[in-house]
């Protein structure tokens, strides 16, 4: 996916919030995403999003590692996040 590499993902490692910027991948539409434990277990998901740079609150969730699939018109892309 070479649009994969204009997604940006701040900070990381996060402590209570992630920002997912996609403003940089052309012609996003509307997209979604999915975080997943290790495991595999999904943690928190939201669908049906517009804004190009969108906050994510991961309050209450554990520190560890988590894998963020972000799915938009173009494909799907997966990123590793740290939670401190």
């Amino acid at each position: 996916n070479s649009w994969a590499r204009l997604v940006n993902l701040y900070p990381n490692p996060m402590n209570e919030q992630v920002t997912i910027n996609l403003s940089e991948v052309p012609h996003i539409g509307k997209w979604s995403y999915v975080i997943h434990d290790v495991a595999g277990r999904e943690v928190k998901h939201e669908r049906e999003i517009f804004e190009q740079i969108y906050p994510v609150d991961l309050n209450g969730i554990k520190s560890g590692i988590y894998f963020i699939d972000i799915q938009t018109a173009v494909g799907t892309v997966t990123m590793k996040l740290i939670k401190n």
